[in-house]
């Protein structure tokens, strides 16, 4: 009677470890699915982006953001996606995309602080835009001195920052 409860204990632990192996395969094939449809919906963004259809570009980089949450250039190209609409964009519009702009723009570099292209573009963002938008000369000081410490120790920006499907950059 002992031997068969050690066997079944044995059997139901092999059952247990096959079944969390089994789950654990789908849950990383459905992350590379994630994955692979993220990259598509940034390809797109990156091309509506460059055609200057920036609504489609913010719809593309919206379903990439949603996909992967903690990419930083995904965060960064729907960050200046917000940002290219809002300049064509009428006075009361603009003032909401103000603030996505600047939302994506500071998450993006959160991620990842070595990104060059966000932080030089949050660095604008703080420049350009009025106190009441979220502008500050004071946090876009301490960004110009953290890009001179990255260029200082070379780092290179996560991503190429010229599309060489249109030859266009950033």
């Amino acid at each position: 009677m002992a031997i068969t409860y050690i066997n079944s204990q044995i059997t139901n632990r092999l059952q247990g470890l096959f079944l969390l192996f089994i789950l654990s395969l789908v849950i990383v094939q459905g992350r590379a699915e994630g994955t692979g449809e993220a990259e598509t919906s940034y390809r797109l963004g990156r091309q509506n982006y460059n055609n200057g259809n920036f609504t489609a570009a913010i719809e593309a980089f919206s379903t990439a953001v949603k996909l992967v949450p903690d990419s930083s250039s995904y965060h960064h190209w729907l960050g200046k996606s917000y940002g290219r609409l809002a300049e064509n964009s009428s006075m009361f519009k603009a003032y909401g995309l103000a603030g996505k702009t600047r939302e994506e723009l500071e998450r993006a570099v959160a991620l990842d602080d070595k990104n060059i292209g966000a932080t030089e573009d949050l660095m604008e963002y703080y420049l350009e835009a009025p106190v009441f938008l979220g502008g500050s000369k004071d946090k876009a000081e301490k960004l110009r001195r953290h890009l001179e410490e990255l260029r200082r120790q070379k780092v290179t920006s996560p991503e190429p920052q010229v599309d060489a499907s249109s030859g266009e950059s950033r």
